[in-house]
């Protein structure tokens, strides 16, 4: 996915990662250890991923 968005973002192409039940902490210390620089979007009960029908993680989504 990073490699995806760094060659492709200035196109256009976006890239959200959603955390699932994952502490503020956590995602925070994975985004600064991998140099990430597309958003990262907190989904603290799982609601999110209960509407999605998300039944593993990671799971990818395409939207065009």
């Amino acid at each position: 996915m990073r490699a995806a968005y760094e060659k492709y973002r200035d196109e256009g192409f976006e890239v959200l990662s959603v955390s699932v039940r994952e502490d503020d902490a956590a995602v925070e210390g994975f985004v600064e250890r991998y140099g990430l620089e597309y958003p990262f979007l907190l989904d603290r009960d799982g609601s999110v991923s209960l509407d999605y029908e998300v039944t593993s993680t990671p799971t990818t989504y395409f939207v065009s």
